[in-house]
């Protein structure tokens, strides 16, 4: 059987460029079918991938709550690592795991806090497929 010309790439994509305390940081997210995978990086390489998860954790006074858990598959296995990865997961809500690739100079809160919004525009333009593929750039200064 001949496949469809209408048939859907099963990967869509998205990048971003944003200067964040006069850093230049790079931002791409690839959503697959069974997991999304972003990366936030100054030094132009994949940096420390870490693996977050949800779990669902069942209490018995509080009832089932939602956990994150981080396992770093290579690079610097860092407390500062998971807590970062945590937090940028969180704020993402993903429905599949998520691969998170970070290379970052600077690990402030500050800096986190300025990227979240710009890793999650690009985490959206992904989701809402192919036609927003294309990479964008913010030059402002945060």
């Amino acid at each position: 059987m001949a496949a469809t010309s209408e048939a859907k790439f099963p990967v869509s994509s998205a990048q971003a460029g944003v200067l964040v305390n006069g850093k230049q940081t790079d931002i791409h997210c690839s959503i697959f079918t069974d997991h999304l995978y972003v990366i936030v990086t100054q030094y132009c390489k994949l940096g420390t991938l870490v693996q977050v998860k949800s779990e669902t954790v069942v209490d018995e006074l509080e009832g089932p709550s939602p956990v994150l858990t981080t396992k770093v598959l290579f690079g610097k296995d860092e407390p500062l690592t998971h807590v970062m990865a945590r937090h940028i997961v969180s704020s993402l809500k993903p429905h599949t795991p998520v691969l998170l690739g970070l290379s970052l100079r600077d690990t402030t809160r500050e800096v986190l806090h300025a990227l979240l919004p710009a890793i999650q525009s690009c985490v959206a333009r992904a989701q809402s497929g192919p036609a927003s593929s294309q990479s964008s750039t913010d030059d402002g200064v945060r």
